[in-house]
C-alpha cells in the first residue's frame, strides 16, 4: 500500500508539473495574441513558435487562423483581447492553486487566488460568449462544429466554476476540488489544441490548420473531461460506498452504446460517405478512451478503495453511452446544419457532454452521501456485482 501510494504521488507530482510547463509557455502567448489587432508592436509568440516549429505557411497561409480569422478577429478585437488575457492569467492561478504545498502553507493566499480566478474566468468565458453571439456559425472558425463545441467549453467553464464556489460554501471539499478540475480542464483545451497543432503539422505538413484544428478538438473531446476525472480521483480518499452491481444497467448501456455505432455507421455510409481521417480520429479516439475506462475500473477492482469502483463503474458506463449521445446531437444538429456540419459538431461535443454527465452523477452521488452521513461515521450499503 505504501508503494502505491508513493506512486499516485510521484504521477499526482510530475502531472502537475507538465501541466505547469504547458500553461507558463502558453499563458504569454494568449496574454498578447490580441495585442497586434490594436496595431501594438508585439513578438507575436505564438505565431513565431509555430511558425518555426512547423513552418510560416502552415502558421499564416491559407487555412490557418491567421489568414481565415483576421477580418473577423479586427471586428471583435476588443471582446477577445479582453478574454485571451483573462483566460490567460487564469490558466497561470489555476497552476498555482493545484499545488497541494502551496495550498498547505498558504491557505490565505489560496483563497485570494481563488477569488481572483473565479473572477477572470467569469470575465474571459462572458466575452467568449458574445464573441460567439456576434460570429455565429459561420463566422467562427472551422465554422459550425466548432462553434459548437466552443459554446460547450464557454458554458461548462463557467458553470462549473460558478458551482465549485457554492460547493466550497457548503464545505463540499472534494466536489469543489472535482469542479475546479473540471473547470481547470476546459480551459487547458485552448493551449492542448495548439500542442496537437504542432504535432499534427509536423507529421504532415500538408494538412491544413483546419484539418489540425478539428483532429484535435475530437481529441480533447474525449481528454479534457477524462482529464478532470483523473483529477477528482486524485483528490478522493479511499472509502466505502454502493458499488453499483453489474447486471442490467449495464446490459442496457453496452446495447444502447453497440447500436447507436450501428446507426451512426450506417448514416455516414448514407449521409456522409467515404471515412476521412477525422472519422478514423473520432474512432481510434472512442476505443481507446473506453478502454482506459475498462481497464480503471477493474483495477480499482482489486482494490479495496470501493468509492474508486463505483465511480469508475459510473464513468465506464457514460462513455459506453457515448454512442447513443452522439447521434442524438447529430440529429439535432441537423435541423440548423448540414448532415455534415452536423456530424462533426456530435463529434465535438458528444463525448464531452457523455462524461459529463457521468461526472455530474459522481458528484451527485457523494453529495447524496454526505447528507446521509452528517458525520461521515455510518458504513453505507454496499451493493456487490
Amino acid at each position: 500500500m505504501a508503494s502505491n501510494g508513493s506512486k499516485s504521488n510521484f504521477t499526482g507530482k510530475a502531472s502537475w508539473l507538465a501541466l505547469a510547463v504547458i500553461c507558463f509557455v502558453y499563458a504569454p502567448m494568449a496574454i498578447e495574441y490580441m495585442w497586434s489587432f490594436f496595431g501594438i508592436s508585439s513578438p507575436q509568440l505564438w505565431i513565431s513558435a509555430f511558425s518555426q516549429i512547423v513552418s510560416e505557411t502552415h502558421a499564416t497561409g491559407p487555412g490557418s487562423v491567421e489568414l481565415e480569422q483576421a477580418h473577423v478577429y479586427t471586428e471583435n478585437r476588443i471582446a477577445l483581447l479582453i478574454h485571451t488575457m483573462a483566460g490567460g492569467l487564469a490558466i497561470l492561478l489555476a497552476i498555482a492553486q493545484f499545488s497541494n504545498r502551496l495550498r498547505a502553507r498558504h491557505l490565505a493566499l489560496h483563497r485570494v487566488t481563488g477569488r481572483i480566478f473565479v473572477g477572470l474566468v467569469v470575465v474571459s468565458m462572458i466575452t467568449a460568449m458574445i464573441y460567439l453571439v456576434r460570429v455565429g456559425p459561420d463566422g467562427s472558425f472551422d465554422g459550425p462544429a466548432f462553434h459548437l463545441q466552443l459554446w460547450f467549453l464557454a458554458i461548462g467553464t463557467l458553470v462549473a466554476t460558478i458551482a465549485a464556489v457554492v460547493a466550497i460554501r457548503s464545505r463540499k471539499l472534494w466536489i469543489h476540488q472535482s469542479l475546479m478540475a473540471y473547470s481547470f480542464a476546459l480551459l487547458l483545451t485552448a493551449p492542448l489544441l495548439r500542442v496537437q497543432y504542432l504535432i499534427y503539422g509536423t507529421m504532415d505538413p500538408t494538412y491544413s490548420q483546419e484539418l489540425t484544428n478539428t483532429m484535435g478538438a475530437i481529441v480533447l473531446g474525449f481528454a479534457v473531461v477524462s482529464g478532470a476525472i483523473l483529477a477528482s480521483r486524485h483528490f478522493s480518499t479511499p472509502g466505502q460506498a454502493s458499488i453499483p452491481a453489474i447486471g442490467r444497467v449495464d446490459v442496457v448501456t453496452w446495447t444502447a452504446g453497440a447500436l447507436g455505432v450501428g446507426a451512426i455507421a450506417a448514416l455516414h455510409q448514407r449521409w456522409i460517405g467515404d471515412v476521412t481521417i477525422l472519422t478514423v480520429t473520432l474512432m481510434v479516439s472512442f476505443a481507446v478512451f473506453l478502454g482506459v475506462f475498462i481497464l480503471a475500473e477493474s483495477i480499482a477492482g482489486r482494490g479495496t478503495d470501493q468509492r474508486a469502483v463505483a465511480d469508475w463503474r459510473i464513468h465506464r458506463r457514460a462513455l459506453t453511452m457515448a454512442p447513443p449521445v452522439f447521434l442524438t446531437l447529430w440529429l439535432v444538429y441537423s435541423l440548423p446544419f448540414t448532415a455534415f456540419e452536423a456530424f462533426y459538431g456530435a463529434a465535438l461535443t458528444a463525448p464531452a457532454t457523455a462524461l459529463t454527465i457521468g461526472f455530474a452523477l459522481t458528484l451527485a452521488k457523494r453529495r447524496a452521501n454526505q447528507r446521509l452521513r452528517p458525520g461521515g461515521n455510518a458504513r453505507p450499503a454496499v451493493v456487490q456485482g
